[in-house]
């Protein structure tokens, strides 16, 4: 006559099925810390791991925030925040896991049989190997240092490749700037870079809003919104802030100092004094500027001096 199993203890009931040659399977109501800790640590940490691997890979934060950067939907800082809570969680399950299984850990360390450290050799080894990540990094040797010169190009990879310019903002986290701000730092009025919005269907009737929020009233990025300012104003001085390269600045104005080559400013000057002097005095000349051996150590007059220039 079968005995009835659901009535069994889970020992009685593995030895049911051993005498049996039946497997019994037995389902237990109550909940167990152990396995969902385990569980959920190994979830914790495939998620660390993918969002680590996506925030080592990311563009550096003024260029993530100013063009929109997004990956699988996140921009980077969700990225981040994805990152550090799940860290927290982590270390919360990785404490409840030691905890839960300090009997064992210290069965790796002692035995009552043998006096002294059990495990002595794995201990130096993992000491040695956590002492090794904590100072490599430290004093920047291979390959931590490696690694992270590594994570530098891919950041600079980024930032390649980039004609316009728009990928670098005028200045680190401009996004956040208003528009009266952005105009002081690309040398405009706050009026004309209003004016250049207004004219693209920008609203910008309130002057206390950032850049990134006036972009995100028409689902821009930052960086699309600055475009639309650089075409409008292409000769601005401020687009060399941003990588490119002014060939045409303001015109040199008098009082400039121009880098020359000494000349000898021989002429009716009506410098007080004779003697031999490397005046640096603008004269209003031929050869304005920076005077090399000139005859004069006064304060150069208005005399037509024939200066070389080079």
């Amino acid at each position: 006559m079968s005995q009835n199993t659901s009535t069994l203890s889970p020992i009685e009931q593995l030895r049911a099925a051993a005498g049996s040659g039946k497997p019994v399977t037995t389902t237990s109501k109550v909940f167990g810390l152990r396995a969902f800790t385990s569980m959920l640590l190994s979830v914790s940490f495939l998620v660390l791991c993918v969002s680590g691997i996506v925030l080592f890979l990311t563009p550096r934060g003024r260029v993530a925030n100013w063009t929109g950067w997004t990956l699988l939907g996140l921009d980077k800082h969700e990225w981040s925040s994805l990152h550090v809570n799940n860290s927290i969680l982590f270390i919360i399950m990785a404490a409840t896991h030691l905890v839960l299984n300090w009997s064992v850990l210290m069965r790796y360390l002692k035995n009552k049989k043998v006096p002294g450290i059990h495990k002595w050799k794995e201990l130096t080894v993992a000491l040695g190997v956590a002492g090794l990540c904590v100072a490599g990094p430290i004093f920047s040797v291979p390959p931590f240092s490696s690694l992270m010169a590594f994570n530098d190009e891919v950041k600079d990879y980024w930032e390649q490749d980039n004609t316009s310019g728009s990928a670098n903002p005028p200045v680190a986290h401009a996004e956040e700037l208003t528009l009266a701000e952005l105009a002081d730092h690309i040398f405009l009025t706050s009026d004309q870079v209003s004016t250049a919005l207004a004219s693209n269907g920008y609203d910008v009737t309130n002057t206390s809003l950032t850049v990134a929020e006036i972009a995100e009233q028409k689902q821009q990025t930052p960086s699309e919104l600055f475009d639309v300012i650089r075409e409008e104003y292409p000769e601005s001085r401020g687009w060399g802030r941003i990588g490119a390269k002014s060939e045409d600045h303001d015109t040199a104005s008098f009082g400039e100092e121009a880098e020359h080559a000494g000349g000898f400013g021989g002429g009716g000057g009506f410098g007080r004094g004779q003697g031999q002097g490397g005046g640096r005095g603008p004269g209003r000349g031929m050869g304005g500027g920076q005077g090399g051996m000139g005859r004069g150590g006064g304060g150069g007059g208005r005399g037509a001096g024939l200066g070389g220039e080079l």
